[in-house]
């Protein structure tokens, strides 16, 4: 769809100007959020000062299951209906809902202050830039509260990187949060020490979240790894005694074998069925840490 827009909106004789927009056809919350600042934007640049305007640059940028919304929320408002500011407000709120909670806004917001992490192959720089646009995105979902300041993205910023970062920065006293310097500067500095970690270290840098988990279950991989060498050493060492192993513990209890030990239907005995038993539990660990670590990879900002 392509639509005339002025470079200065003020001026009616500023130059005019063509821009072409895809109608949304999406059903994310995301998608919706991006749908209302492409909805912002043409109402503000082309200008659309009319509500009846308004309503039809709706339809013009929705498509499909969308429009189809929209068109269910226009139905259900009352006859004798006449459009003005404040029910063009409401109606786009009754649009919302089709996506987003009632309280998505502070739940949005909650999530950014506390579980932003930054991905072991970003830049901050790029990090920034996506909480900057989530921050715009803030006023269009359901709720109550403002935007957060500038100050408060920049610590959201600093909170998503990795401990080692933080300790360089209090060693080299840097004043991160000086109203003097940009956005730009900060995340240009951050990006430095990152890189400069990460040839330090001989590899990218994880964050804290991560290294703590990944150490959980490098831990757990090795208690199996234990638990399985000392039942093998102590077959070959006295092969008269065959160990009873229970998970979750670090003791084994050493069981007499005097009487025959009788075979299941699938021919192995109790130390051999354990044996094969932690065999598939440690092939389970480990797929299950390369998954989440391909996982962090992909990491998205925005809940879901």
């Amino acid at each position: 769809m392509k639509v005339k827009l002025r470079r200065n909106p003020a001026q009616t004789t500023s130059p005019i100007y063509e821009k072409t927009y895809t109608p949304w056809t999406g059903h994310t919350v995301e998608g919706y959020c991006k749908f209302r600042a492409t909805l912002h934007e043409y109402t503000q640049q082309a200008p659309l000062n009319n509500v009846n305007e308004r309503v039809g640059a709706v339809t013009l940028l929705l498509s499909g299951t969308p429009l189809a919304n929209w068109q269910n929320v226009l139905s259900e408002l009352p006859d004798g209906h006449s459009w003005n500011d404040e029910a063009f407000e409401t109606a786009l709120k009754s649009f919302a809902l089709k996506y987003c909670s009632t309280t998505a806004r502070q739940e949005q917001k909650r999530f950014m202050k506390r579980n932003v992490g930054l991905p072991s192959d970003q830049l901050t720089s790029a990090l920034l830039c996506r909480l900057q646009q989530f921050n715009r995105y803030l006023p269009y979902l359901p709720g109550v509260g403002n935007k957060f300041d500038p100050d408060d993205i920049r610590e959201i910023l600093y909170n998503a990187l990795p401990s080692y970062v933080h300790t360089i920065i209090a060693t080299a006293d840097y004043k991160w949060f000086d109203e003097n310097k940009t956005d730009s500067e900060v995340s240009s500095y951050f990006d430095r020490l990152l890189v400069i970690g990460s040839m330090a270290r001989g590899k990218k840098p994880k964050s804290a979240h991560r290294s703590r988990t990944k150490n959980m279950i490098i831990k757990n991989l090795n208690l199996i790894k234990v638990k399985k060498l000392t039942l093998e050493h102590s077959k070959r060492e006295n092969p008269s005694v065959f160990f009873a192993a229970t998970w979750g513990t670090k003791n084994f209890s050493a069981v007499s074998n005097r009487r025959p030990v009788r075979k299941r239907k699938n021919g192995l005995r109790s130390s051999q069925r354990l044996t094969k038993t932690m065999s598939l539990t440690l092939m389970i660990f480990r797929t299950s840490l390369n998954a989440w670590m391909n996982s962090q990879k992909s990491r998205s900002l925005w809940i879901t």
